[in-house]
């Protein structure tokens, strides 16, 4: 039997699209944390690495912040259809 095994570039936008099934995981599993998101609304939402003390860090050559933040907005957008849809059938 063999297993074949899919190498994810880091960085990639297939790394990024992994990284958003994970996301969604973690939502799916914390109903309390998915309510935060929701709670954000329409609002923009942005990703910056700071230091405890307040500076801010370069960003992730891995998730740019951009990216990151995309994703969020991008899954809240799509909890909220999801729950939408779900009260529109029930």
């Amino acid at each position: 039997m063999s297993t074949r095994v899919q190498k994810i570039e880091v960085g990639s936008p297939e790394h990024h699209e992994l990284m958003k099934q994970a996301i969604r995981a973690k939502l799916e599993q914390n109903p309390d944390v998915l309510k935060l998101l929701l709670d954000t609304g329409d609002k923009q939402i942005t990703h910056l690495l700071k230091t405890p003390d307040g500076r801010t860090l370069p960003d992730s050559k891995t998730i740019p912040g951009a990216v990151f933040s995309q994703i969020l907005m991008d899954l809240r957008e799509e909890f909220r259809k999801r729950i939408s849809d779900r009260e529109f059938f029930n």
